[in-house]
């Protein structure tokens, strides 16, 4: 008995279903990270079956291959780190403000204090003080935006006391009476009020 025409075509169906896996694979992987070739089987029926099948499995050697490539960038590039604006990353700090604190005219406070209201006193004795519309320190320099403590090392302009009524928003660099650098924000300043002149200071000290 002849056989019938569908017999003839067997391979080549066989073939097809074999390349049609190969392609899913490949697709699977890239999704997966793990780009695994099935093993072909039966017989392809053509010459041009058994190149359109090797140019799959060629595609797939080069989505291997740049697969790999990311995953080398993924892992070589560095993980990003959360840092303070006001507070250089590895940098000690002492102490800092939890809130800002007030002083009213002619009084001072310590930047070395580990009390809780920093030893304020209005005996106009300590190492930054606010009175006659000014605000004093050691080694003063105004910043615009909040400075590290390598910045505040670096500095060369200094100064022993500035106008208090141009430091709003700004930023200070100052030394504590032991040599401590200290950054000082002025978030509020009242300089033109007598008796009832007020300026607030949020404070970072470091070791």
């Amino acid at each position: 008995m002849v056989d019938g025409p569908s017999d003839s075509k067997t391979p080549i169906w066989v073939a097809v279903i074999a390349a049609g896996g190969t392609v899913l694979a490949a697709v699977v992987g890239l999704f997966s990270g793990v780009v695994e070739v099935p093993v072909l089987t039966g017989q392809p029926g053509s010459s041009e079956l058994q190149r359109t099948v090797q140019a799959l499995e060629d595609q797939v050697s080069r989505l291997e291959e740049r697969n790999r490539e990311l995953e080398n960038q993924l892992n070589a590039a560095p993980s990003p780190t959360a840092t303070s604006d006001s507070v250089e990353p590895g940098s000690e700090v002492l102490r800092q403000t939890e809130a800002s604190i007030r002083l009213s005219n002619y009084s001072c406070l310590d930047l070395d204090s580990q009390a809780p209201d920093w030893d304020t006193n209005d005996d106009y004795s300590g190492d930054l003080c606010f009175g006659a519309g000014l605000v004093e320190s050691d080694n003063i320099t105004v910043f615009d935006d909040a400075p590290s403590l390598d910045v505040c090392a670096a500095r060369t302009q200094k100064v022993d006391s500035v106008d208090a009524d141009s430091l709003l928003g700004k930023f200070l660099c100052v030394e504590s009476s032991s040599g401590r650098t200290a950054q000082v924000h002025i978030p509020a300043v009242n300089a033109t009020g007598g008796s009832d002149a007020t300026i607030d200071f949020e404070l970072v000290v470091w070791n």
